[in-house]
């Protein structure tokens, strides 16, 4: 099969889509045929060997962690699934990714996909969606009629974080750039701050704030925090609050098929949509790394391998 594969840190001619052998699959896995995957900006960091100590993977390493696709193969402990069924999943970040024709992905980890939408959109929803949900709702216990301010709602994370938070009953303030401010609002948010022109950290009064940014957005974030408030970040490094009302803290996104089945209903329901900023091929997937790398993409970029 074909699979798009670092075989040395640093430069990104150190990748390369090369042939490979089939993933074997232990008895919990599903082998999926991909029809698509997403870009995150998780691949570009390992590509560069900036996680390397946080993950120390064996190179050569596929890239590649959000999938939508069919079941191919299925391993002999798995039950409820079949061959030809329409799954989705975020895959495990301690092994090869899925920008390849085919991956394995431990039954857990994941869902059916929506059908509301192809699986090329499908492939936009898993690593963003539970991003948000670990953020908002594990982590937060966002409630009904509690506001949060989403940073960088334009972005994969923080369109899917806008959608939900205003699924879930809470008041939604959210910030971007003047070109994304049509976009945000078509989301539902209550309140959109475009940072070109206002400076959010005027605001008071979140119980929330979803960072997606880190650095001085991060910095600034606090003051806007009511005392018992919580900053969620999902950028290194640790957050350290300069107040002792507020806590902060980051969120380290995993693998859940439950959750993910959770929101693929929402999307089937026509409360959440992934929004797709475009799509690559996997003879192109360099391109559409480096457009992610460069930043200020609405939305997921998508890799297109094997269908719909």
């Amino acid at each position: 099969m074909k699979a798009f594969r670092v075989h040395s840190y640093g430069d990104p001619s150190g990748s390369s889509l090369v042939e490979t052998d089939l993933p074997d699959i232990m008895p919990e896995e599903i082998l999926i045929r991909v029809a698509a995957a997403a870009v995150n900006p998780m691949d570009w960091h390992v590509q560069s060997g900036a996680l390397k100590s946080y993950l120390p993977y064996r190179l050569p390493v596929t890239l590649g962690w959000d999938v939508a696709g069919i079941a191919h193969k299925i391993g002999g402990a798995v039950s409820g699934i079949t061959v030809g069924d329409r799954l989705f999943a975020m895959a495990d970040f301690a092994r090869d990714g899925c920008f390849a024709e085919y991956v394995a992905v431990r039954t857990e980890h994941l869902a059916r996909a929506p059908t509301a939408i192809s699986l090329t959109e499908a492939a936009a929803v898993p690593l963003a969606g539970l991003t948000s949900w670990w953020s908002l709702f594990d982590t937060a216990n966002l409630q009904k009629g509690q506001s949060v301010l989403v940073h960088g709602a334009a972005g994969g994370v923080g369109s899917f974080a806008v959608q939900l938070a205003k699924n879930a009953g809470a008041l939604v303030t959210a910030t971007c750039s003047t070109s994304a401010v049509p976009l945000v609002k078509s989301l539902g948010v209550d309140d959109v701050i475009d940072y070109s022109h206002d400076d959010f950290s005027r605001r008071s009064g979140f119980d929330v704030v979803l960072d997606t940014i880190g650095g001085d957005v991060r910095a600034r974030s606090w003051k806007v925090l009511k005392p018992g408030g919580i900053l969620v970040t999902i950028t290194l490094p640790e957050p350290s609050p300069p107040r002792t009302d507020v806590r902060g803290v980051l969120v380290r996104n995993r693998p859940d098929g439950a959750r993910l089945a959770k929101i693929a209903k929402l999307i089937d329901a026509g409360a959440v949509r992934p929004l797709i900023a475009g799509a690559f091929d996997l003879g192109n997937v360099d391109q559409a790394i480096a457009k992610n790398r460069e930043g200020h993409v609405h939305g997921k970029l998508i890799v297109r391998i094997g269908g719909e």
